[in-house]
């Protein structure tokens, strides 16, 4: 939304493989009070006589109950795209894929089918202190 942030994402398989985590938590570079978290959850559909079933998504993030959304989408050859039905537009989140990075970018797509950019993250693999077991 036309501000550098610090982004950082942690990703997980949960509900036994079959589903995918990705937790979001930003800050704006030059205002670390001004904070941003999403959760998005992922999971494959089942394949339809034979065509791919592609993806099922859910987001949800700081905004609260009013802004969560329920997507859909599909892989391509460097990652995904996922697109989340809101009252005044569609918003598309495109994911490139490496090894060692990632992209994530947001569009906003009217009714028309015109997209405007609203967000664009550039990620870099790290590795995480392993976590404490319960």
């Amino acid at each position: 939304m036309g501000k550098p942030v610090s982004i950082s994402l942690a990703a997980k398989p949960i509900t036994e493989g079959a589903l995918f985590l990705v937790e979001a938590d930003s800050h704006a570079v030059t205002d670390p009070a001004d904070r941003y978290a999403a959760h998005l959850i992922f999971g494959g559909k089942a394949a339809v006589d034979g065509k791919p079933g592609g993806i099922s998504a859910f987001f949800a993030d700081s905004f609260g109950g009013d802004f969560t959304s329920v997507g859909t989408g599909s892989t391509n050859a460097s990652g995904f795209e996922v697109a989340y039905v809101y009252p005044d537009a569609t918003f598309v989140n495109r994911w490139t894929v490496a090894p060692a990075s990632a992209s994530w970018t947001i569009v906003m797509k009217d009714e028309a089918g015109e997209e405007t950019m609203f967000a664009s993250y550039d990620l870099s693999r790290k590795q995480c202190a392993p976590s404490p077991t319960t």
